[in-house]
């Protein structure tokens, strides 16, 4: 999407001197623009719109400016070293993004792995049996990893069969797929998902879903870039045409 403004709508009419400089001047204004809105601007408007952030999410705000240029490019970071982009988590809960959130790693793990013939796997937050496992509402990276590793795997054995010293020693973790074939989980069948077995008793902690969750939008992308420059660009513009002036 391209927003256009107008220099003599945002600092007024503009003498002859003035147009002479606005080049550089309106140069100079739209690369510190791209600099405030990615590190002041953007991140006070996420912890204002998101019920939890962290540093991904408030750093995810990418912008590109060439030298003598009266533009800016703006996006969301499409870079994830680990886990996902927040282009890719955040995109969802905008209304110019995809109806349906991100598949994660993690369900793609599990259907690489046929744990899950479904589409994603969701964390049932509000289960106790998870309370410990979460971080800022989020299930941490490290169960995730447990999980993983645990799944099909002998109670408290690790893969080279020695004696876990883990926290999840004494549990047990498994899944059960609409399609599983195992009969010591077909009383399952009717609720997929993966399991923890604690002291004998399972109880859910993630269930399979035959389609992404639908996301509700809670801010635009368009808004926030219009909005937010509007408020910013004036004084921006006029500080830096009286600077060159000087």
């Amino acid at each position: 999407m391209t927003i256009n403004f107008d220099a003599e709508e945002l600092v007024g009419k503009l003498n002859i001197l003035e147009r002479s400089q606005l080049p550089y001047a309106g140069s100079r204004a739209m690369n510190q623009l791209g600099y405030q809105l990615k590190n002041s601007v953007w991140p006070s408007y996420a912890q204002r719109t998101f019920n939890r952030t962290n540093d991904f999410t408030l750093s995810a705000l990418r912008y590109t400016h060439k030298r003598g240029d009266l533009s800016i490019e703006i996006d969301l970071d499409k870079n994830a070293p680990k886990g996902q982009s927040p282009s890719r988590y955040l995109r969802p809960t905008s209304d110019e993004g995809p109806a349906s959130v991100y598949v994660t790693r993690f369900s793609r793990y599990l259907r690489a792995n046929s744990y899950m013939q479904g589409s994603y796997a969701l964390a049932i937050t509000d289960n106790p049996a998870l309370s410990n496992e979460l971080d800022n509402g989020r299930v941490r990276r490290s169960f995730y990893q447990t999980v993983k590793s645990r799944l099909g795997q002998q109670q408290g054995r690790t893969k080279s069969g020695r004696k876990s010293r883990s926290q999840y020693a004494d549990f047990k973790f498994f899944a059960v797929d609409e399609n599983s074939s195992d009969p010591r989980v077909q009383h399952f069948k009717g609720r997929p998902g993966i399991y923890r077995v604690k002291d004998g008793v399972p109880t859910r902690i993630f269930a399979f879903l035959d389609q992404e969750p639908s996301v509700t939008p809670k801010w635009s992308f368009r808004d926030f870039a219009e909005d937010e420059s509007r408020k910013i660009l004036p004084s921006l513009l006029k500080r830096m045409l009286d600077e060159a002036l000087r």
